[in-house]
C-alpha cells in the first residue's frame, strides 16, 4: 500500500462507532481465553494472599486492549484515498488509492448482529504487513453505514460505471451453448438475484475434502480414546451383557456413517445459510451474502473479475457438483485460493455453469471440448502411476507372502493397481485446453479437478517451463500470467508445439518477438 498521504486534507478523521467499546474487548477476552482462566486458578490457589488481583488483572488487560485500539483509531476517505490510522505511541498509517480497491468485504459475527454492526474489509490486492492481512479492515461500523460506504468506495472505484437504467450484458451463444442460466429476480432497486439458497444443495458436503479430513480426525481422535477399551474387550465379556459381538461392529458402522453425513452438512448449512448472489447494474459488481451465525457480505468489482475457475472433488464429481470462484486482479497470494474469491457454495454443476455463463457474458465455455494433449502426456501420467503404486503393490504382496497371511490378502496389491491406473487414466481424460470466444479454457487434476476459464485480455504474459521429465518426454508446462493471486493458469504437458501456437493465438504481439525468423530456402 502507499505510504503518501494525498493532498486533499480536508476530509475529517473519524472513529469507529462508539459500540467498539463493548465488541473488542469481549473478543479480546476470547482470544485471551486461556490467560484469563491461568489467571483465575492462580488467583483462586492464593486466597487470603491478595489472590483476588489476579483474576481482575486478567480480565482487565483483554478490555484495556479493547479500549486503546478504539481510542487510536481513526479512518478517512479523500477524493483519491482510503486512509486508516492506528496507535499512539507507534503510530501507523495505512494508504491506499481509491482505484486500486478490487473488493469490500462486510463480516458480521453474533455479537456485531446482536449490536447492530458490522466488520468492513476493503480488499486492495496488497499486503498491509499487519494482523489483519489484507486491506483496511474497520471494526466495527453501523450496518447502514457499512453498506453506504461499501456502495460509495465501489461506485468512485469504477473505471466505467454503468448508466442506473443500463441492463445487464447479455449471454453470447458459443459454438456449444450449456444450459440457460436461472431466471434472475429482482430482490431491490439496482439489485438483480443470481442465484439463491437451496437447501437440496446439503446432500453434497460430505462429498468435499474438507468433509472426509474432518471425519478422519474424529475417527482417529475416538480411535485413540476408545481404541484400549475395545482391545481388552473380549467375546465373554460381550455375552455376559447379552450383546453379540455383530451389534457391537454394526452400532459403530452406523455411527460412523451417522457423522460422515451429519457434521458435513450442519458446517455447510452454518456456513451456507441465507447465501444470495445479486448483481448491482448500477456500480456494475456482485454482492455474495452467507452465513448462520457469522453473516459475510462481499462485493466484486466486475472490472475486476478476470475469469471463473470451477473446482470439484472426484466425489463431487461423480455427484454432479461443484464450486465455482472468481479469479480478481490484484488480490494476495496468502489463501488458500490465491487471488480467487467464492461465488457459489458447492452446488449442483449445472448451476454452477449457468452462474458462470451469467458473469462471464457468454454461454458454454464450461461444456466446450478440449483439445487432448497428446500420447506423450498421457506417458507422464502412466509413469507417475509406476512410480508411485507399483513399490506399494509389491511391498503389500511380499507382506503377505512373508508373514503368511490370509491368502485373500493378495487382493490389497491388486486393487492399489486398480486404483493406479484408474487414476492415470482419469487425470489424462481432465487434462486438456482450448481457446473460445476470447477465453482460455484450461482443465486438469482428477481427486480435485479444476476447469479454468480466463478472459484473453487479462493475460500479460507467458511463462514456459520444463522439468527433467518433462524434457525427456517432450513437453511442457504452458502459464499465462495474470495480475492476479500467485500470477497465472498452467496448461500442463504440453508439445513445444502446440504451446507455442496456443500463446501466439491468444496474445500475437506479445509471442512474435520470440520466435524464430522463417527462413526461406535458397534457389
Amino acid at each position: 500500500m502507499s505510504e503518501h498521504l494525498s493532498g486533499d486534507e480536508q476530509a475529517p478523521w473519524q472513529r469507529l462507532d462508539p459500540l467498539m467499546l463493548i465488541v473488542s474487548p469481549i473478543h479480546e477476552l476470547i482470544q485471551f481465553f486461556p490467560i484469563v482462566v491461568a489467571a483465575v486458578i492462580w488467583g483462586a490457589s492464593r486466597t487470603g494472599e491478595g489472590g483476588w488481583a489476579w483474576e481482575w488483572i486478567g480480565v482487565a488487560i483483554p478490555i484495556a486492549i479493547g479500549l486503546w485500539r478504539y481510542l487510536t483509531t481513526r479512518w478517512r476517505i479523500t477524493q483519491t484515498q482510503v486512509q486508516l490510522k492506528r496507535g499512539l505511541i507507534g503510530r501507523q498509517i495505512l494508504v491506499a488509492p481509491i482505484d486500486r480497491i478490487r473488493s469490500v468485504e462486510l463480516t458480521a459475527t453474533l455479537i456485531h448482529r446482536l449490536l447492530g454492526l458490522s466488520r468492513v474489509r476493503i480488499g486492495t490486492g496488497q499486503s498491509t504487513g499487519s494482523s489483519d492481512g489484507d486491506g483496511f479492515v474497520l471494526d466495527a461500523m453501523r450496518v447502514g453505514q457499512a453498506q453506504r460506504l461499501r456502495s460509495q468506495l465501489l461506485n468512485t472505484a469504477q473505471i466505467a460505471p454503468l448508466p442506473p437504467d443500463a441492463p445487464a450484458p447479455p449471454i453470447q451463444d458459443s459454438a456449444n451453448p450449456a444450459p440457460s442460466a436461472p431466471a434472475p429476480s429482482s430482490t431491490e432497486p439496482g439489485l438483480t438475484q443470481v442465484l439463491g439458497f437451496d437447501l437440496l444443495w446439503a446432500r453434497f458436503a460430505p462429498l468435499t475434502a474438507s468433509g472426509l479430513v474432518m471425519i478422519g480426525a474424529i475417527m482417529a481422535l475416538a480411535g485413540q480414546i476408545l481404541g484400549p477399551g475395545l482391545a481388552s474387550l473380549e467375546e465373554s465379556d460381550l455375552a455376559a451383557w447379552r450383546v453379540p459381538f455383530a451389534v457391537v461392529v454394526s452400532l459403530g458402522v452406523l455411527i460412523a456413517v451417522a457423522l460422515f453425513i451429519v457434521i458435513p452438512v450442519v458446517g455447510y448449512l452454518v456456513t451456507n445459510w441465507g447465501f444470495q448472489l445479486t448483481r448491482d447494474d448500477r456500480q456494475g459488481s456482485y454482492h455474495l451474502r452467507r452465513g448462520l451465525f457469522t453473516t459475510t457480505e462481499t462485493s466484486l468489482d466486475r472490472d475486476r473479475i478476470r475469469g471463473l475457475a470451477q473446482s470439484q472433488t472426484v466425489l463431487a464429481r461423480w455427484a454432479r457438483a461443484s464450486t465455482l470462484r472468481a479469479i480478481i486482479s490484484g488480490l494476495p497470494a496468502g489463501q488458500r485460493h490465491p487471488g480467487q474469491a467464492p461465488l457459489t457454495p458447492l452446488a449442483p454443476t449445472r448451476v454452477t455453469n449457468a452462474v458462470g455463463d451469467e458473469v462471464l457474458g457468454y454461454a458454454g465455455l464450461f461444456t466446450t471440448p478440449l483439445r487432448a494433449h497428446g500420447r506423450r502426456a498421457a506417458r507422464r501420467r502412466w509413469s507417475r502411476v509406476l512410480i508411485t503404486f507399483a513399490p506399494v503393490a509389491v511391498a503389500a504382496a511380499i507382506s503377505v507372502w512373508h508373514f503368511d497371511l490370509w491368502i485373500g490378502l493378495y487382493a490389497i496389491p491388486l486393487v492399489v493397481i486398480v486404483i493406479g491406473a484408474w487414476l492415470a487414466v482419469d487425470r489424462y481424460r481432465q487434462l486438456g485446453h482450448a481457446f473460445s470466444n476470447g477465453f482460455l479454457v484450461v482443465s486438469s487434476g482428477s481427486l480435485c479437478h479444476t476447469r479454468t476459464v480466463l478472459e484473453q485480455d487479462s493475460i500479460i504474459g507467458w511463462n514456459f517451463r520444463q522439468s527433467f521429465f518433462q524434457r525427456r518426454l517432450g513437453v511442457l508446462t504452458l502459464e499465462a500470467t495474470i495480475a492476479a493471486g500467485s500470477g497465472g493458469v498452467a496448461a500442463l504437458d504440453l508439445v513445444d508445439a502446440d504451446a507455442a501456437a496456443l500463446a501466439k493465438a491468444i496474445t500475437p504481439e506479445l509471442l512474435e518477438p520470440f520466435l524464430a525468423p522463417r527462413v526461406e530456402p535458397q534457389r
